[in-house]
C-alpha cells in the first residue's frame, strides 16, 4: 500500500509509507504518546551481463532501523522521505545502481541507507567475485542493522555462469540471479532487498526493492 500523503492514524493504527509523505500525529494524542517505527533503505540493483559466460553479482540490501519516539505535539507533521530501489545494471554488462535511502525527519532524524548495486560483467571469468555492499544507518535507533551483501556471481568455464542473488532485507523478497546459461536477473519483491544478476549476452540485472517506513502508535 502506498500513500503520497497518508492520513492521520487512529489510535494504535499503523501507517505504511512506500512513497514520500507526511506522518501527522493524531489530534487525540499528547506529547507523551509513544510511536514505534521500522524502516529500511532501498536495495541495490543486480549487475548486468554481456558476453559468453558473463555473470552479474547481486545487489546489497538496504539498512534496517527500528525504535520509538515521543515528545511530538498532536496534529504535528513529520516528514518521511522514501527513495526507490536501485536499477538493474544494463544489458551491456553495467553495474547495478545503489538503492535510495529512507528518512524520518525531525524529531526522529534517522536515515536508513540504500544497498550498493551488483557488479556487471562482460566476460566469463572469475573476476566478478563480490556482490553489492549493504546500506548503513545514520542516527541512533534502538536497532541498527546494516544491510547484507549481495551474492557473488558463479562462473563455470567461459560459456556458462550463474548470476548472484540479491541480499534479502528483514522484509524478504530478494531477487534471484539468472540460472546457468542466459537470462536477466530477477527484480526484488520485498522492501529494501537487492536485485539479482544477469547471465549471458545482453542480460540486464534485476531492480532492487524500494525503501519503506512503518509507524504505529503504541501508547498514549
Amino acid at each position: 500500500m502506498s500513500f503520497s500523503s497518508p492520513p492521520a492514524i487512529d489510535e494504535f493504527a499503523q501507517t505504511v509509507f512506500s512513497a514520500s509523505g507526511t506522518f501527522t500525529t493524531p489530534a487525540n494524542s499528547t506529547a507523551s504518546t509513544v510511536y514505534r517505527y521500522r524502516m529500511v533503505g532501498g536495495g541495490g540493483g543486480g549487475g548486468g551481463a554481456n558476453g559468453a559466460g558473463a555473470s552479474g553479482s547481486g545487489g546489497g540490501a538496504g539498512a534496517y532501523a527500528e525504535g520509538t519516539f515521543t515528545g511530538v505535539a498532536p496534529s504535528t507533521g513529520v516528514t518521511i522521505t522514501i527513495n526507490a530501489g536501485g536499477g538493474g545494471g544494463s544489458s551491456a554488462g553495467g553495474n547495478g545502481s545503489t538503492g535510495g535511502s529512507a528518512v524520518i525527519d525531525t524529531p526522529v532524524s534517522i536515515t536508513a541507507g540504500g544497498g550498493a548495486g551488483g557488479i556487471g560483467s562482460t566476460s566469463g571469468s572469475s573476476t566478478n567475485n563480490v556482490g553489492g555492499a549493504g546500506g548503513t544507518v545514520t542516527g541512533a535507533p534502538a536497532i541498527n542493522q546494516a544491510g547484507g551483501r549481495g551474492d557473488p556471481a558463479i562462473f563455470s568455464g567461459t560459456t556458462t555462469g550463474v548470476g548472484g542473488s540479491g541480499a534479502a532485507s528483514p522484509f524478504g523478497g530478494a531477487g534471484g540471479g539468472s540460472g546457468a546459461g542466459f537470462g536477466a536477473g530477477f527484480a526484488a519483491t520485498g522492501y529494501g532487498s537487492g536485485g539479482g544478476g544477469g547471465v549471458g549476452t545482453t542480460a540486464g540485472g534485476g531492480a532492487g526493492g524500494g525503501g519503506v517506513v512503518i509507524i504505529e502508535r503504541v501508547s498514549g
